[in-house]
Parts: structure tokens; sequence; C-alpha cells
């Protein structure tokens, strides 16, 4: 046989193997596409996409893509499945050369109940009539006469929460479900300092043997801080004469400042938003205890009642 008649032996089959290997467009679609969760939009991996009346099958990667060659069709149709999410049954049409996107939704289903209180920020009373609003949806409910509100959303995860109140400054915050969350409304005229509320505070310290600083060149920072709510200087005040109510304190007077240090180290916040946020009285009751023993180190004394004797323990001890 001549070398002319092998080599075109072996040229047809290299293009026959070819061709197997390779097959042509008109016979074969090629599909690809990424497998989102529904609820954050976020790629699924591992989930397995079974094609029915086809052999074929596919299994997305750590991003939620997946390719797979089928043959030519019209239309196929397809299931996704993952453990942890509900089964998604599709057509696919073609001829299709754009990637697809396709969301499956978690046998839990997607969001949860949005609740919490609007108050205002300056005072920290709470605001009845405040409209609460999910940005682009038709969720909507207006707070209570304590400034509560509750929705229940179920079909995604991500929200906008947007709070509307005439004559408070506009809040808008994105938020993931479930949520109990504190909304702080500042008025349009900002917080008013209120050098009243300020005396009348300190004086009511002062009846309980508690001054405001040790140190002179803080007095008016401290007056300054007792007439701003952003401080969270007058509801630390608030808070203990709370404390304080009916008993009568003994030992040396101790000051403010210090039982605001303690309470922030014992909690490791900022009180000017820890007290308006999760006011812990216990946790306060510590933080007096901790300043009244700098000032007062007696060993014979450590408790709260021994401390700040009520006025009827009082009564008895004389």
């Amino acid at each position: 046989m001549s070398s002319k008649v092998i080599y075109s032996i072996i040229v047809v089959l290299a293009i026959s193997l070819v061709t197997t290997a390779f097959p042509q467009t008109d016979q074969y679609v090629k599909l690809s596409g990424t497998i989102l969760n529904k609820c954050n939009n976020l790629p699924v991996p591992e989930a397995k996409i079974t094609f029915f009346a086809s052999e074929s099958n596919a299994t997305t990667g750590v991003n939620g893509n997946f390719y797979v060659i089928l043959e030519t069709v019209e239309s196929v149709k397809m299931q996704v499945t993952k453990q942890g999410f509900k089964p998604l049954d599709l057509n696919v049409s073609f001829p299709s050369t754009a990637p697809i996107e396709v969301r499956i939704e978690p046998v839990q289903g997607c969001g949860g109940t949005l609740t919490g209180t609007v108050v205002d920020r300056c005072n920290n009373l709470a605001i009845p009539g405040a409209q609460i609003v999910i940005v682009g949806r038709t969720d909507t409910t207006v707070t209570t006469e304590y400034g509560s509100f509750f929705i229940d959303i179920r079909d995604v995860q991500q929200i906008t929460l947007r709070t509307i109140k005439s004559g408070y400054r506009i809040w808008t915050l994105p938020i993931s479900l479930p949520a109990d969350q504190t909304i702080r409304l500042e008025p349009l005229k900002g917080c008013q300092k209120d050098t009243k509320i300020e005396l009348e505070l300190e004086m009511e310290l002062l009846k309980i043997n508690i001054y405001l600083t040790d140190i002179d060149e803080k007095i008016e920072s401290l007056r300054e801080w007792l007439q701003d709510p952003y401080t969270g200087y007058p509801d630390l005040a608030r808070r203990v004469l709370d404390l304080l109510r009916d008993r009568n304190p003994v030992g040396n007077s101790i000051p403010l400042e210090v039982i605001g240090g303690k309470y922030k180290f014992l909690i490791h916040k900022n009180p000017s938003d820890y007290l308006r946020n999760y006011p812990d009285q216990e946790v306060l009751r510590q933080a007096y205890i901790k300043a009244w023993k700098d000032k007062n180190p007696d060993p014979l004394i450590n408790t709260f009642d021994e401390i700040a004797p009520t006025v009827e323990q009082s009564a008895r001890k004389y």
C-alpha cells in the first residue's frame, strides 16, 4: 500500500475521532449558570442538577457555577436539589447561550420577624405613631403607644428599614432578618440642653452623697454633660437616683464620674450608648459598690445594703 493511501486513512480516522470527542454545535447545546440562595443571593455550592430525559447531570462548584453539554432539544426540564433547600423544577428553552441564574429557597424559608421600639434620641422616651416602612415593599406598620412595632416577613432575608415621624429626621438602615431593632429618632431641631434639668439632677445627687467629679477643672464639663442626652450622663444620674431611692448611703461621698467609669469598665462599652440600650441595674449596683470602696476602704462594709441601707434599716439601727 502506498504511503499516500496510508496517510489518507490516518487523516480520515483523526477527523472521525475529533468529531466524536467534540460534538458538532447543531447536535449538542451548552448550558451554564449559577445556583443562588433565594434569601441572601449567595452562591450554593455542591447543589445537584438533574436533567430529565437525559443522562447528563451536573454539580455546582464553590461559586455555585455549573456547566453541561446536552443533546440538541427545544427545551429541557431540570431539577435542582441541595440538602437544606427545597427542590426546584424548571424548564430551560433553547437556543440559549447566556448563563442562567437559578435561586433556591431554604427549607425553613427566608426572613423572619422584625420587632423593635422607636424612641426619641434626646430623652429616650417612646414615640407612638411612627411609620415603619420596608423600602421597595408594601409591608408597613405604625408604632404603638409604647413605641413598639412588629412585622412578619417570610420571603426575603435582607431588607432596608425606614422610619418616618413628623418632627424627626428620617431614619434608614439595612437589616438582616430576623431582628429586634431599637430606633432612635433625632428631632429636626436637635437635642436642646436644659440647665434646669442639670441643676435638679445635681441637687438630687448631692442628697445621696454623690457629687460630679474630683477634678475641679472638669466640674463645668460634667454640668454640660448633664444637660446633653447624647453623653448618657442624664440617664446615668437618673438610674443612680433610682438605685438609691429610699436609701441612706453612709461614708464619704463619691463622684458620679467614677461610677460611670466603673460601669463602663464592667460592661466594656461606652455608658452613653449602653445605658440607653441595655440599662442593667445590677451592673450599676456593682459599679456603685466599687466606686464607694475607692472612697471608703472599710473592710467590714461590703454589701450594698451595708453601704446604702434602706430608710427602715437605718431607723432600726438607731
